[in-house]
């Protein structure tokens, strides 16, 4: 995780003489074509992650190589410190960041960089769009994305060549929705590992990341072995739901998990349902437990999938408790556990947020870490659950 105290704005204006230089952005852009190698995308489609991100580290910003819209927004403004601005606001060096029109899920659809702002709509911008050079761009959109807002790590304007109004590029490659790329690096920048296959798996943590690193390997495994894989659906509602009215297993338990964590963690209705959206994407709306077909055996377990060395703990935790990895109680005690230690900070962060998504995209970004983050299906699940909890009358 970078260091929330950074020198960013000190970088700005050589991240816009880049941007200005046609020279420059060809390079950027060769270098992120290179890093859209794997991710299913030829080079300039969905890849406007990619190229800010190449741009900003050109220029010394030291953010991963990300392509992921969202994904980038987040790291700028979570991990960062960037300051989020109006639109009509904007200057040179602001990040434009854009969301869809066409539906109602969350998640930026493009992502630039401003070089030069004539009015508050019309701008100057740099992106994978125009090949070796600059292009206009409106924030209101007029045929494209309207921004949503920008991202800026300074105050100071800058102002290049003036630009005239209606000379867009009708030739421009169009915004793609880019937030189901799988991420080639990690939040702190470490890649994610890859099989003998090339198959790219999760990060495992190392002991300085995470508390309770010694884990008691022969019990784990002797705890495994002499249990069967719980990823029957029908077993894990059996098991949750005993008792009760004739309500989906998602609806009840989401509700049921929202209460208590708004209980135990003093937060909102919203921020609870971001990390319920997320639980609920990981485990399939609360039906299986077992990952099915992991890149890495045995692979993941349980609500959040806990994967590698965090497997191990989780098993270890609820057998020291006395509690069932398959129970709610089990799940929900590790759960808490991990955001009281080794991830307080992300609940910290999560108590900051201000929206559903907001929230969402925290726990996705620096709890879960997943190869593919899947940002929409996560809000999806916690618009749901947020639903659910509403009609319980909790």
């Amino acid at each position: 995780m970078a260091n929330s105290r950074n020198n960013d704005a000190e970088h700005v204006s050589a991240l816009i003489k880049i941007g200005s230089d046609p020279d420059q952005i060809k390079k950027v852009q060769t270098a992120a074509a290179k890093s859209m190698k794997g991710s299913g995308y030829k080079y300039p489609t969905k890849s406007c992650a990619a190229t800010l991100s190449q741009f900003l580290r050109a220029a010394g910003i030291d953010v991963p190589v990300t392509r992921g819209a969202q994904n980038l927004a987040d790291r700028l403004r979570i991990n960062r410190k960037w300051s989020r601005v109006k639109v009509g606001k904007q200057v040179a060096g602001d990040v434009g960041v854009c969301r869809s029109v066409k539906n109602d899920v969350a998640g930026a659809d493009h992502i630039y960089l401003v070089i030069d702002n004539k009015n508050d709509d019309l701008m100057n911008i740099v992106d994978n769009q125009a090949q070796g050079k600059t292009h206009p761009r409106y924030a209101s959109g007029k045929g494209r994305t309207a921004t949503e807002y920008f991202l800026r790590a300074q105050a100071g304007e800058m102002r290049l060549a003036e630009l005239d109004a209606g000379e867009l590029d009708e030739n421009l490659v169009e915004d793609e929705d880019t937030n189901d790329l799988p991420e080639p690096f990690m939040d702190d920048g470490s890649p994610r590992i890859e099989n003998e296959a090339g198959a790219v798996s999760f990060r495992e943590e190392s002991e300085a990341e995470t508390e309770d690193s010694e884990v008691d390997v022969p019990l784990v495994e002797e705890l495994e072995s002499a249990r069967d894989p719980r990823a029957d659906p029908a077993y894990f509602s059996e098991l949750m739901f005993a008792s009760g009215d004739a309500v989906g297993p998602f609806d009840r338990l989401a509700s049921h998990l929202m209460s208590d964590l708004i209980a135990d963690f003093g937060l909102n209705r919203d921020q609870a349902a971001g990390i319920v959206g997320n639980v609920g994407a990981e485990c399939g709306g609360f039906s299986v437990l077992q990952e099915r077909h992991p890149i890495r055996p045995p692979g993941g377990y349980g609500w959040c999938q806990w994967t590698g060395p965090r497997r191990k703990q989780f098993f270890s935790f609820c057998h020291e408790k006395g509690l069932s990895v398959d129970s709610y109680d089990g799940n929900l005690a590790f759960l808490s556990h991990e955001l009281n230690t080794s991830y307080k900070r992300v609940l910290s962060n999560i108590q900051k947020s201000r929206t559903l998504e907001d929230a969402t995209s925290i726990f996705l970004m620096q709890f879960e870490k997943p190869l593919t983050p899947n940002l929409r299906t996560r809000v999806r699940y916690a618009t749901r659950a947020l639903r659910a909890y509403e009609a319980s009358g909790s």
